[in-house]
This record gives C-alpha cells, structure tokens and sequence, in this order.
C-alpha cells in the first residue's frame, strides 16, 4: 500500500525503494500473492514512467499469474489509486510485450521486476 500511496504523490523513486523492501520480504517466505502483487506495484510506476513496454510484460505475468495463484485483491477498492485488474493493451505494438509477460513463471516475473528496479536506481 506504501508503494501505491507514494506514487499517488509522484515520489516514484520513494514508491520503488518500498517496492524493492517489500519484494525482499516476499521473496524470502516465497510469499507468491506477495512477490505477484509487489510486482505489479512496480509495473504501475513503470507506467507512470512511460517505460510501457516493460510494463506491459509485467502486467501480462501479473493477469495470468493471479489467476493461476488465486490472488483476488487487485482492484479491489483502490481504482483511485490506479490499482485494477490488468488488461491486454488496445495498442497492437504493445501486445507482444504483453504475451511475452503472460508467458512467465512467478520467477521469471521476479527476476523481470527486480532489474527493472535495479534500473530504475542506476537512472
């Protein structure tokens, strides 16, 4: 939530070092919903970024893998945070990015997140 509040408030290399801890914490129990969640939380301020590219392969990961995880909350009350469901992009050009995503494992989509953050702190 702290990740989702700070990049309401523009502090988006805030939001990232929360996304950074949290994904720490999750990944180390193996907290898949967690490490699922957390990720999309990255893919947002990817967005927010205009890196949409990799942010559609993260929101294409997070669509199919909380279906499969059974992870239920996203969108659940925190549309004005921009937090909903993910959805196949309209933008033929970004489809691609988007399947690539939908194609990867919970650690795959990690592994994706967390050099996205490594990116974002090296910017």
């Amino acid at each position: 939530m702290l990740v989702l509040y700070r990049m309401a408030a523009d502090q988006l290399g805030e939001s990232m070092e929360l996304a950074r801890r949290a994904m720490d914490i999750f990944e180390r129990s193996r907290d898949v919903s967690g490490m699922v969640l957390v990720a999309y939380d990255i893919g947002l301020v990817l967005f927010r970024q205009g890196r949409t590219a990799e942010a559609q392969r993260i929101a294409g990961a997070v669509d199919r893998l909380t279906r499969e995880a059974g992870v239920g909350v996203i969108g659940d009350g925190f549309d004005y945070l921009g937090w909903s469901r993910p959805r196949p992009p309209s933008d033929p050009d970004q489809v691609p990015a988007w399947q690539e995503g939908a194609s990867w494992s919970v650690d795959q989509l990690v592994e994706f997140a967390r050099q996205c953050l490594s990116e974002t702190q090296q910017a």
